[in-house]
């Protein structure tokens, strides 16, 4: 997991302060604008720690249980089976689904 994709919105977050502070706008609206995007950023980062930690606990086996630790081939039996179900399958694909 690279997990420096997570830093990658507070540079996004720069670039919008430089270019809030360089337009003509009056300090308290770039206060404003700059405390939205703060927020933003920091929602997104929360969403980023948590699919990191989501694809780490995949990788070392424990995603669907996080006390019992799964082998790499259990683990890949599990993917291949949830994969694979007619249950998930039809949720993804609308047209498997009976309409009444």
């Amino acid at each position: 997991v690279f997990d420096d994709l997570i830093q990658l919105n507070p540079t996004i977050d720069n670039e919008n302060r430089e270019r809030t502070s360089s337009s003509t706008v009056n300090t308290s609206t770039q206060h404003e604008v700059t405390d939205k995007t703060t927020k933003v950023t920091d929602e997104r980062n929360k969403y980023a720690v948590e699919i990191c930690k989501r694809i780490r606990d995949k990788l070392d086996g424990s995603d669907h249980d996080p006390i019992i630790q799964r082998s790499i081939s259990e683990q890949v039996r599990y993917t291949i089976r949830e994969a694979t179900d007619i249950e998930n399958l039809a949720t993804l694909y609308e047209g498997w689904t009976s309409w009444v």
